[in-house]
């Protein structure tokens, strides 16, 4: 799916739109995130959006998506002989609740990270992972990825124009949409990055150690102490760097 078909998509709908963006963008197994852009996009430009509805729309739209594509797998794995052996074998794996829960924790992140996460999910269908875990997980991480994108658009709305204020003086306010998508799609992309260094950064073996000794709390507490310390060494990190900088100026 293009991503100016997505524009004009959203522009002619709405929301709707949006939601149809989302689904498609989802269901279609391979495509790039694009309709985070176009999100982001959307919170930029509509004056009158709101961020509970655009998440709403759009979430369960991406969320949605996932789930017809990961039964969609699930249903084609289960013609195959090999993939009746396999759904036998691993329903003695998930009969425990509780490995059922870690795996949905485990997709909710997954589902954060502004990636093509099919190559995840499809293989995940191999495994006739319980449906009804994946999609309550999926929906969940799509509907807070896109509440993440929305705020980018907003706050990267007066960010944009002073980008292009400063490149192009003699521009009129309302021209130039091609420098308004590249600038949202640079800050999109820059956000992406930020988030998977951060989900990658975190210790996921001392999470989901602490789930399986002591229970869920005891998994929530130690999440909360992963994402101090990935905050407190990139405070340093950013702190050093700042100081390596100022030493190279202060030195031409």
């Amino acid at each position: 799916m293009e991503y100016q078909l997505m524009v004009e998509i959203v522009e002619k709908y709405g929301l709707p739109g949006l939601a149809i963006v989302s689904f498609i963008n989802n269901a279609i197994p391979g495509l790039p995130p694009f309709y985070l852009t176009v999100i982001s996009a959307y919170a930029a430009v509509s004056e009158n959006s709101h961020w509970l509805a655009t998440a709403l729309y759009a979430g369960l739209g991406a969320g949605i998506g996932k789930v017809a594509l990961f039964a969609a797998s699930l249903y084609a794995f289960s013609k195959t002989g090999r993939g009746r052996r396999v759904k036998q074998y691993s329903a003695k794996l998930m009969e425990s609740r509780r490995a059922k829960v870690s795996l949905a924790i485990a997709i909710f992140f997954i589902a954060l990270l502004p990636i093509p996460d099919d190559i995840i999910y499809i293989p995940l269908a191999a495994t006739f992972y319980n449906l009804l875990y994946f999609s309550i997980a999926v929906v969940t991480g799509k509907l807070v990825l896109v509440t993440l994108f929305y705020g980018v658009g907003r706050a990267s709305k007066g960010l944009i124009s002073a980008v292009l204020d400063y490149l192009l003086p003699e521009a009129p306010t309302a021209g130039y949409p091609l420098g308004a998508v590249l600038a949202l799609v640079a800050v999109s992309l820059g956000f992406s990055l930020a988030i998977a260094a951060v989900v990658l950064a975190i210790d996921w073996t001392s999470v989901y150690t602490a789930y399986i000794n002591q229970g869920s709390r005891a998994a929530a507490k130690t999440f909360f102490k992963e994402m101090a310390r990935v905050a407190s060494n990139t405070k340093t990190a950013v702190r050093d760097a700042v100081r390596t900088g100022r030493s190279l100026i202060s030195k031409a």
